[in-house]
């Protein structure tokens, strides 16, 4: 079975408390909903196996992700050395790795050829895909720059983007691997809960795979004749640190990279930021040890046996 696959029906499960599985339905392809009075975007029927204890069929809707909505901003990058013959399917795992997500190589379309020198690959969901739709773009064969990303978790509420707002790029998916662990005097630890002020500017655009001078424009949201003042790109006044700690005890609904010890989560103002929303992971405190190897049992003689 898919992960889409097993996304789509586990959320079937979950909503109507049954515990329906693969062998028992078929699933049609999705397509688009065009009925105005069901506020969703694909349907898609399951139609029963027979003598697998359901009969007949049945049309469910939801929202499947817009690839080009998850990696809004994000400027995706892997690091991948081409060698000839490669495909962009080696791209996959490095993608989910770096991003979070968990694409598979039969999400996408037919493979396309990666260049030696590097480049650019564009997947693009296939059209019976039943997770995702669109495409993006992400270039290899290139040094690391700092496009940091969350990977998207999807939940089985329905696919929901780490941030609401789509008009913004998600801040979970471009801080996914900001790292300040080298930030002296154990500055990131020291945060508390509550509004941040200029100081943490210098600290954030230092820490490690930031490429963008953040700044901070605490201008008011109207000048004195009532007009609107724009928002601008990159702002963190009145932003607000929520969460300060172990990785492993950060809110349940943020999406954080658990390959780190400790993080800070910055909730970004909905009228100051003007390009990204939601919610900035800055890590801190090294990344977390790994399971110690176990040895192989030896002889007398100091020899593996």
């Amino acid at each position: 079975m898919s992960v889409a696959v097993n996304k789509l029906l586990a959320l079937i499960n979950r909503d109507n408390k049954t515990n329906i599985v693969e062998d028992q339905v078929t699933l049609q392809a999705p397509a688009n909903n065009t009925d105005a009075g069901i506020l969703r975007d694909t349907k898609l029927k399951l139609v029963a196996v027979p003598g697998k204890g359901f009969r007949g069929d049945v049309t469910v809707w939801y929202n499947r992700i817009d690839l080009s909505i998850l990696f809004k901003n994000v400027g995706a990058n892997v690091g991948l050395e081409v060698t000839e013959g490669m495909t962009s399917e080696a791209l996959i795992p490095l993608i989910n790795e770096k991003y979070g997500t968990d694409f598979e190589v039969e999400d996408f379309e037919a493979a396309t050829p990666l260049l030696v020198a590097g480049g650019t690959a564009t997947f693009t969901a296939k059209a019976d895909n039943v997770a995702y739709t669109k495409s993006f773009e992400v270039k290899y064969g290139l040094v690391e720059v700092a496009l940091d990303s969350v990977v998207l978790v999807t939940t089985l509420t329905g696919f929901n983007y780490p941030n609401s707002d789509l008009t913004k790029g998600q801040a979970a998916i471009y801080s996914y691997n900001l790292d300040g662990s080298s930030e002296p005097n154990d500055y990131w630890s020291k945060l508390a809960v509550g509004d941040v002020d200029a100081s943490i500017v210098t600290p954030f655009n230092s820490a490690y795979r930031v490429d963008e001078d953040w700044i901070f424009d605490a201008s008011a949201d109207t000048n004195p004749e009532g007009t609107p003042i724009p928002a601008m790109d990159y702002n963190l006044a009145g932003a607000k640190i929520i969460y300060n700690g172990e990785v492993s005890g950060a809110p349940e609904g943020n999406l954080v990279n658990k390959i780190y010890n400790k993080v800070v989560l910055i909730e970004l103002s909905k009228t100051k930021c003007a390009n990204f929303g939601g919610v900035l992971g800055v890590y801190y405190g090294g990344k977390a040890t790994p399971p110690a190897p176990v040895a192989a049992p030896t002889n007398v003689n100091g020899q593996v046996v």
